[in-house]
Protein backbone atom coordinates (compact mmCIF):
# COMPACT_ATOMS: atom_id res chain seq x y z
CA UNK A 1 0.00 0.00 0.00
CA UNK A 2 2.72 2.43 1.21
CA UNK A 3 4.86 1.79 -2.67
CA UNK A 4 1.59 2.36 -4.60
CA UNK A 5 0.52 5.29 -2.92
CA UNK A 6 3.75 7.56 -2.12
CA UNK A 7 6.05 5.69 -4.99
CA UNK A 8 3.37 5.30 -8.14
CA UNK A 9 0.33 6.96 -7.42
CA UNK A 10 2.29 10.76 -5.91
CA UNK A 11 4.44 10.81 -9.07
CA UNK A 12 1.82 10.68 -11.54
CA UNK A 13 -0.53 13.56 -8.90
CA UNK A 14 2.59 15.83 -9.00
CA UNK A 15 3.08 15.26 -12.47
CA UNK A 16 -0.43 15.74 -13.93
CA UNK A 17 -0.81 18.51 -11.17
CA UNK A 18 -4.20 17.10 -9.95
CA UNK A 19 -5.63 14.93 -6.96
CA UNK A 20 -7.43 11.85 -5.99
CA UNK A 21 -10.08 10.75 -4.19
CA UNK A 22 -9.81 7.50 -2.67
CA UNK A 23 -13.03 5.86 -1.07
CA UNK A 24 -12.27 2.54 1.04
CA UNK A 25 -14.47 0.58 3.49
CA UNK A 26 -13.96 -0.07 7.35
CA UNK A 27 -13.89 -3.38 8.74
CA UNK A 28 -16.78 -5.02 8.08
CA UNK A 29 -17.80 -5.93 11.15
CA UNK A 30 -16.82 -4.00 14.30
CA UNK A 31 -18.52 -2.94 17.36
CA UNK A 32 -17.18 0.26 17.95
CA UNK A 33 -17.75 2.47 21.15
CA UNK A 34 -17.03 5.74 19.33
CA UNK A 35 -18.56 8.22 21.97
CA UNK A 36 -15.17 9.42 23.05
CA UNK A 37 -13.07 9.43 20.15
CA UNK A 38 -11.65 12.68 19.04
CA UNK A 39 -12.19 13.05 15.22
CA UNK A 40 -8.21 12.64 14.60
CA UNK A 41 -9.01 9.07 16.23
CA UNK A 42 -11.63 8.00 12.96
CA UNK A 43 -8.84 9.17 10.33
CA UNK A 44 -7.60 4.99 11.27
CA UNK A 45 -10.89 3.85 10.91
CA UNK A 46 -10.38 2.40 7.54
CA UNK A 47 -9.65 -1.63 6.94
CA UNK A 48 -6.08 -2.27 6.66
CA UNK A 49 -2.66 -0.36 6.07
CA UNK A 50 -2.61 2.45 8.36
CA UNK A 51 -0.48 4.48 5.99
CA UNK A 52 -3.45 5.30 3.89
CA UNK A 53 -4.06 7.61 7.00
CA UNK A 54 -0.99 8.77 7.14
CA UNK A 55 -0.64 9.54 3.31
CA UNK A 56 -4.02 10.94 2.93
CA UNK A 57 -4.44 14.82 2.81
CA UNK A 58 -7.88 14.78 4.19
CA UNK A 59 -10.14 12.45 5.83
CA UNK A 60 -13.86 11.87 5.76
CA UNK A 61 -15.17 9.16 7.25
CA UNK A 62 -19.35 8.33 6.44
CA UNK A 63 -20.71 6.18 9.91
CA UNK A 64 -24.20 4.71 9.91
CA UNK A 65 -26.32 6.27 12.88
CA UNK A 66 -29.29 4.24 14.94
CA UNK A 67 -31.44 5.85 12.02
CA UNK A 68 -31.07 3.70 9.28
CA UNK A 69 -31.35 6.50 7.08
CA UNK A 70 -28.99 8.74 8.52
CA UNK A 71 -25.31 8.85 8.26
CA UNK A 72 -23.09 11.01 10.04
CA UNK A 73 -19.82 12.83 8.35
CA UNK A 74 -17.14 12.87 10.52
CA UNK A 75 -14.21 15.39 9.25
CA UNK A 76 -11.09 12.99 10.24
CA UNK A 77 -8.51 14.99 9.14
CA UNK A 78 -7.78 18.34 8.66
CA UNK A 79 -11.83 19.20 9.11
CA UNK A 80 -10.79 22.86 9.84
CA UNK A 81 -10.17 23.57 6.79
CA UNK A 82 -13.91 22.41 5.77
CA UNK A 83 -15.84 25.81 6.63
CA UNK A 84 -18.23 23.97 8.41
CA UNK A 85 -19.18 25.82 11.39
CA UNK A 86 -21.63 26.14 14.26
CA UNK A 87 -23.80 28.78 15.43
CA UNK A 88 -21.31 30.00 17.22
CA UNK A 89 -18.90 30.65 14.32
CA UNK A 90 -17.01 27.47 15.79
CA UNK A 91 -15.53 24.65 13.45
CA UNK A 92 -17.26 21.85 14.06
CA UNK A 93 -16.34 17.88 12.67
CA UNK A 94 -19.70 16.29 12.33
CA UNK A 95 -22.73 16.82 10.27
CA UNK A 96 -25.76 14.43 9.30
CA UNK A 97 -27.06 13.65 5.98
CA UNK A 98 -29.57 11.13 4.17
CA UNK A 99 -29.19 9.67 0.63
CA UNK A 100 -31.32 12.43 -1.35
CA UNK A 101 -35.04 11.13 -2.84
CA UNK A 102 -34.22 13.35 -5.66
CA UNK A 103 -31.41 12.10 -6.86
CA UNK A 104 -28.23 11.06 -6.38
CA UNK A 105 -26.36 13.07 -3.76
CA UNK A 106 -26.20 13.66 -0.18
CA UNK A 107 -28.51 16.21 1.73
CA UNK A 108 -28.87 17.36 5.06
CA UNK A 109 -30.66 15.55 7.58
CA UNK A 110 -33.70 17.38 8.95
CA UNK A 111 -33.95 19.11 12.37
CA UNK A 112 -36.06 16.28 13.65
CA UNK A 113 -33.95 13.70 12.70
CA UNK A 114 -30.63 15.36 14.25
CA UNK A 115 -32.37 16.65 17.61
CA UNK A 116 -33.27 12.26 18.17
CA UNK A 117 -30.14 11.25 17.20
CA UNK A 118 -28.54 13.92 19.35
CA UNK A 119 -30.95 13.57 22.28
CA UNK A 120 -30.21 9.77 22.49
CA UNK A 121 -26.43 10.41 22.44
CA UNK A 122 -26.27 13.24 25.07
CA UNK A 123 -28.66 10.71 27.53
CA UNK A 124 -26.30 8.13 26.88
CA UNK A 125 -22.73 9.46 26.76
CA UNK A 126 -23.40 11.52 29.92
CA UNK A 127 -20.86 12.06 32.72
CA UNK A 128 -20.96 14.45 36.14
CA UNK A 129 -18.59 17.12 35.71
CA UNK A 130 -18.62 16.88 31.44
CA UNK A 131 -19.41 20.10 29.59
CA UNK A 132 -21.71 19.35 26.87
CA UNK A 133 -22.13 21.90 23.88
CA UNK A 134 -25.85 21.21 22.65
CA UNK A 135 -27.15 22.37 18.76
CA UNK A 136 -30.03 24.19 17.74
CA UNK A 137 -31.60 20.95 16.69
CA UNK A 138 -31.31 19.37 19.78
CA UNK A 139 -32.65 22.58 21.63
CA UNK A 140 -35.62 23.23 19.41
CA UNK A 141 -36.97 19.67 19.29
CA UNK A 142 -39.70 20.39 21.59
CA UNK A 143 -40.93 23.72 19.99
CA UNK A 144 -41.45 21.48 16.59
CA UNK A 145 -44.96 20.68 16.23
CA UNK A 146 -45.82 22.38 19.63
CA UNK A 147 -48.87 24.00 17.69
CA UNK A 148 -49.56 26.24 20.30
CA UNK A 149 -46.11 27.09 21.41
CA UNK A 150 -43.89 26.87 24.52
CA UNK A 151 -42.98 29.55 26.79
CA UNK A 152 -38.96 29.92 27.47
CA UNK A 153 -39.65 27.88 31.05
CA UNK A 154 -41.49 25.51 29.67
CA UNK A 155 -39.23 24.62 26.76
CA UNK A 156 -36.04 24.77 29.81
CA UNK A 157 -38.36 22.03 31.40
CA UNK A 158 -39.13 19.99 28.44
CA UNK A 159 -35.12 19.65 27.86
CA UNK A 160 -34.61 18.65 31.16
CA UNK A 161 -37.02 16.01 31.37
CA UNK A 162 -35.48 14.47 27.70
CA UNK A 163 -31.89 14.54 29.37
CA UNK A 164 -30.46 17.72 28.21
CA UNK A 165 -30.15 20.39 31.41
CA UNK A 166 -28.44 23.22 29.58
CA UNK A 167 -27.69 25.73 31.61
CA UNK A 168 -31.32 28.25 31.94
CA UNK A 169 -27.82 31.34 31.68
CA UNK A 170 -26.90 29.57 28.09
CA UNK A 171 -30.59 28.56 27.23
CA UNK A 172 -31.74 32.12 27.74
CA UNK A 173 -29.24 33.59 25.21
CA UNK A 174 -30.02 31.04 22.33
CA UNK A 175 -33.49 31.33 23.08
CA UNK A 176 -33.08 35.48 22.53
CA UNK A 177 -30.67 34.38 19.31
CA UNK A 178 -33.48 32.29 17.52
CA UNK A 179 -36.02 35.27 18.12
CA UNK A 180 -33.53 37.73 16.37
CA UNK A 181 -32.85 35.29 14.06
CA UNK A 182 -36.64 34.74 12.98
CA UNK A 183 -36.38 31.15 13.95
CA UNK A 184 -39.20 31.61 16.65
CA UNK A 185 -42.16 34.18 16.54
CA UNK A 186 -44.01 35.27 19.24
CA UNK A 187 -47.78 34.33 19.27
CA UNK A 188 -49.89 35.32 22.46
CA UNK A 189 -47.89 36.74 25.71
CA UNK A 190 -44.26 34.81 26.34
CA UNK A 191 -45.24 31.63 23.62
CA UNK A 192 -43.51 31.48 20.93
CA UNK A 193 -43.46 28.49 18.10
CA UNK A 194 -40.86 27.26 15.75
CA UNK A 195 -40.46 28.61 12.62
CA UNK A 196 -39.80 26.09 9.47
CA UNK A 197 -36.13 27.18 7.79
CA UNK A 198 -36.02 27.33 4.61
CA UNK A 199 -32.25 26.51 5.29
CA UNK A 200 -31.92 24.36 7.76
CA UNK A 201 -30.47 26.41 11.00
CA UNK A 202 -27.72 23.48 11.71
CA UNK A 203 -24.80 24.09 11.85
Amino acid sequence: MSTFLRNWLNPLLTKHRCGALIVHHTPKTRNWKTGDWKPSDWAYAAAGNADMSNWARAIVVLDATDDPEVYRFVLAKRGKRSGWLNEDGEVVYARYFVRSKTGIRWAPATLEQVAALEIAQVTEKKKPGRKVKYSDSTLLKPLIGAENGLSFTHLRDELKATGCPIQPSSLWGRWQGWIEAGVLKQLDGDLYSYVPQQKSVIR
